[in-house]
């Protein structure tokens, strides 16, 4: 059984493609809140609330889901408070957590497949 193909492997990878996600949604609210702060409209007025990595690291797949939805409520709030003071510009979110694992997977592989090769450890 190839690595690729263990529970383990699939729930490792699922939580890294989240945690990735949240990061995200995280800086995107972050350049959300400053541009309407900058606008006049303050969404928050005592700051963002953020999960550290270190939180995101130790929690369970289902919590990591649970902070995921919070922030994407969020983001969906404050996406609805950038067409009042702009109407005329749509608001969008790209999603590029599922690649950035995937490129960040390879170089794992790389680094080791070159440790394996050349005996070194990086």
């Amino acid at each position: 059984m190839r690595a690729e193909e263990t529970l383990d492997y699939f729930l490792k990878r699922e939580k890294g493609i989240l945690i990735i996600a949240i990061l995200d949604l995280i800086s995107d609210l972050d350049r959300r809140a400053f541009y309407l702060e900058y606008k006049g409209k303050v969404p928050f007025p005592r700051g963002l609330r953020r999960v550290s990595k270190k939180t995101l690291k130790r929690s369970s797949l289902q919590q990591l889901v649970m902070i995921w939805e919070h922030y994407d409520r969020i983001q969906d709030y404050l996406m609805a408070l950038f067409m009042e003071v702009n109407p005329h510009l749509r608001p969008w979110y790209l999603d590029t957590c599922v690649l950035e694992w995937e490129i960040q997977e390879f170089g794992r592989k790389t680094k080791k497949t070159i440790g394996r090769i050349f005996g070194c450890i990086f």
